[in-house]
Order: structure tokens, then sequence, then C-alpha cells
């Protein structure tokens, strides 16, 4: 079994939340990316088309480190911001069937996420788990109790938030990124305003 996690920050915490609070607009989130001394957008050419609308598209935010934030950005204005902190290996309901080889080698995407990822080559899902806690309680020291668990249809577990322009969602469920192949905890945030309903969003 393999784990692969960023550090729990607390400053990585308070700067998702101060990206989080300029939503929806996108020059308001590139300066929050300079207040922070953050190094931002990458470059434009590796931003790809995401859905039907031409002008939508998904563009990684580099935070540093080897953190990349992952950003959908519709005729300039944010809709989503979402960090995976942590993938595990193999995925839910296939450990009896794919273990992880004795010694603790390469799992099937071992150089996929980047240098900000430490790899822990035996891990149980526990320590995935614990890591999801440990990001659980560095947001509620930030902005308090999650108002719910929230679990949709395509994750087992997420917690959410409201604070500011935003909604915060903490999620356990397969990892997009590798098509299933690791499980996935990342923090997801998109806009939100007073009286809006408090729904599951699809990671």
């Amino acid at each position: 079994m393999s784990l692969k996690a960023i550090a729990a920050d607390v400053a990585l915490i308070q700067g998702l939340l101060e990206l989080g609070a300029a939503l929806p607009y996108a020059d308001e989130l590139e300066e929050a990316l300079r207040n922070l001394g953050w190094p931002g957008w990458q470059d434009h050419e590796n931003c790809w088309p995401h859905g039907d609308h031409k002008r939508s598209h998904r563009v990684p935010l580099d935070l540093g480190g080897g953190r990349i934030l992952h950003t959908s950005i519709q005729d300039d204005q944010v809709t989503d911001l979402c960090l995976i902190f942590a993938v595990f290996w193999p995925p839910f309901g296939r450990e009896h069937h794919e273990p992880a080889p004795a010694d603790g080698t390469a799992d099937p995407h071992d150089d996929y996420f980047g240098p900000a990822f430490v790899r822990h080559p035996r891990a149980r899902r526990a320590a995935f788990n614990m890591t999801f806690e440990r990001f659980s309680q560095l947001i509620g020291m930030e902005i308090g109790t999650p108002l719910a668990e929230r679990p949709s249809l395509y994750d087992w577990r997420r917690l959410a938030w409201t604070h500011h322009t935003c909604l915060i969602s903490l999620i356990q469920c397969d990892d997009n990124l590798t098509l299933g192949e690791y499980d996935s905890a990342q923090i997801s945030i998109v806009p939100w305003a007073p009286g809006d309903p408090i729904e599951p969003i699809e990671p």
C-alpha cells in the first residue's frame, strides 16, 4: 500500500482561505496570490478547454514547493479551486486484489504527483484517513466546526464550511486525475453567497 501526501500546514490553509475570499474574480485572485507570495498562474499554454463552453478552461496555479491548485475559469470568473493533498493506492475496494509489492516499491503512477507529495510506501488506509482528519482540524481551527457530513454519489466523505464568499468542502473520493487508480483527499472551494443552497458539489 502507498500514501502520498502534502504536509498539513497552517499557512497553506490560511492562504487557501484568502484565495477563497477572492472568488469569483480572477483579478482579485491574482492579487491574493501576490500578497501571499505564491507563484500563481502557470503558463496559459498549459490551460485546456473544459466542458461545453469554449471560454471555460482548467488552469493550474502554482502555490510553490511543488503544490498545484487546479482552477476552473469561465468568462474571466473563477468557478472553483481544488487542491489534492493526499492520494492512496490501491483504491477503495481493491486492496485485497492489488497488494503493494512486498518491498514497498512503486505503485502504478509513482511519479504522477509533484515534489510536494511525500511518499509513505507502507502506509495503511488509516494513515490516509488521519491525513484527512488533520486537514479538517486545521480548517476547523481557522473557521470553526463544519456544517455537516455531505456525501454525494461521487465521494464517500465530505465536510462543508462557509467562509465569506465561498463554500469549502473537504472530500475523500476517487481520484479523477488518475481515472480512479488512486483514492484522493482534496479541498474544493467554490463561490457562495448567503442564502445559496449548500449541496454536494461534484469534485
